[in-house]
């Protein structure tokens, strides 16, 4: 995912992660903020980007680094609900190649 997403989910993790782990909570992933900035550092930049622009339309990806780290991470956690029934072979796909 592109280094702005991560390093924004990575602030949670640093400056807001109780409130940072109760919205991963909230959106029963099953996962926590470490295990989902693992799989964001693990997704090619370009692809990310657009299935974030795809998933949450109403997400502005111009600034991403002057927006809220919590309202960064909310339209990651959207855009991985969203992604829930994508194949195996899809996800690969999203994954930077080797």
């Amino acid at each position: 995912m592109a280094r702005e997403v991560c390093n924004s989910v990575s602030g949670v993790l640093c400056d807001y992660e109780e409130a940072g782990e109760e919205l991963c909570k909230a959106y029963d992933l099953g996962e926590d903020l470490e295990d989902l900035l693992a799989w964001l550092g693990n997704i090619n930049p370009v692809k990310g980007l657009n299935l974030l622009h795809n998933q949450v339309r109403d997400f502005d990806l111009r600034d991403i680094s002057h927006q809220k780290p919590l309202s960064v991470l909310k339209a990651v956690l959207e855009m991985v609900v969203n992604l829930a029934g994508l194949s195996e072979s899809d996800w690969r796909r999203l994954l930077k190649k080797a």
